[in-house]
């Protein structure tokens, strides 16, 4: 999300090979990326989340397409999944720093799902997911990333600016 290198790089290496066609008159050396593996490539990296994207479109996809999955069901795992990882920081279950770490991500990530996949969003007052506490967590153990989590939180969520949403967690989230 903070780093769009792969992005500008390989649109370096679209016009340059572009660049090669125009000059050459054709393609008579040998491509690594296809152009329409390229267009494809292009449009995933445009996302400044490119891999929570598309878990989030998998995940809206299997909600809607799917008559036993409903969106209550996938939010309460989330809730779920992102309580296990806020009790293994906060009560010191989490062994060492890369696993508190990891921790933090998924359960960002878990904020950020939950967000799209319920249609009133993460952030009302009687969400399964405790928002508020999550964010403290992230602030009190996040360490030098605490930025890029928060800014994940801030950023990729639907529903943050939202009126239902509470001021206090608004400015939390300042």
């Amino acid at each position: 999300m903070s780093n769009p290198n792969i992005q500008n790089d390989f649109s370096y290496y679209r016009r340059t090979l572009s660049r090669m066609r125009m000059t050459n008159g054709g393609p008579n050396y040998h491509i690594v990326v296809q152009d329409e593996l390229a267009n494809r490539m292009s449009l995933f990296y445009a996302h400044s989340t490119p891999m929570t994207k598309s878990i989030i479109d998998s995940t809206q996809n299997t909600v809607r397409g799917h008559v036993g999955v409903t969106a209550d069901s996938v939010t309460d795992c989330l809730a779920i999944l992102a309580a296990i990882c806020y009790n293994a920081v906060s009560k010191g279950r989490a062994q060492g720093p890369h696993m508190v770490e990891y921790c933090l991500r998924v359960l960002v990530v878990c904020i950020i799902i939950y967000d799209h996949t319920s249609p009133v969003g993460v952030f009302i007052k009687g969400s399964k997911l405790n928002v508020r506490a999550s964010v403290r967590l992230i602030q009190t153990h996040g360490g030098p990333r605490v930025n890029s989590l928060l800014n994940s939180v801030r950023y990729a969520t639907v529903h943050l600016n939202d009126e239902s949403t509470p001021k206090a967690l608004k400015t939390l989230l300042a």
